[in-house]
């Protein structure tokens, strides 16, 4: 199978956060994230108004990873083993790449942004008029797993 092209913005974001997690945020300049992620200032500042705009940006790296995931996921693999399979690499991603310093200052900003994707929302993205890779991807799983007590949702224990 063909490994998927970059995006520019899909190559500052990881850039970015790659960089994030070495040497920190506030050490991290726009010039490093150019450096590393082999773009151009105008490509940066075409998707992002500043480096406090990457913040939000880790959606996206996590839909990336899921994309990834999903790709090479054994399909003969129940529901409930796919979904720990994505739960335990994420997870692993976070805890490798991700600055638990940053990682919280992140979940913080989440409760107060407004006009960027919310790392956990679930709406439709205005911008690309779908759900994110995590909702669409737990969401299919979901639906096509066996109906077995495993995945009784709350809204059908209220039900009954």
């Amino acid at each position: 199978m063909p490994r998927k092209r970059q995006t520019t913005k899909s190559k500052i974001v990881k850039a970015a956060w790659n960089l994030f997690y070495k040497k920190g945020y506030h050490a991290t300049t726009i010039d490093d994230i150019i450096t590393a992620s082999r773009t151009s200032k105008g490509s940066f500042y075409h998707y992002f108004k500043g480096k406090d705009a990457l913040l939000g940006s880790l959606a996206y790296l996590f839909d990336d990873k899921y994309e990834e995931l999903v790709a090479s996921m054994d399909p003969t693999l129940s529901a409930a083993d796919k979904l720990l399979y994505l739960n335990y690499e994420l997870f692993l991603m976070i805890e490798t790449s991700v600055d638990m310093e940053l990682l919280t200052l992140l979940y913080s900003s989440q409760l107060t942004t407004r006009d960027q994707r919310a790392l956990l929302d679930d709406s439709i993205s205005p911008a690309s008029g779908k759900s994110s890779k995590l909702h669409r991807t737990v969401g299919s799983l979901l639906l096509n797993a066996p109906q077995t007590n495993l995945f009784i949702s709350t809204r059908c224990m209220n039900a009954h």
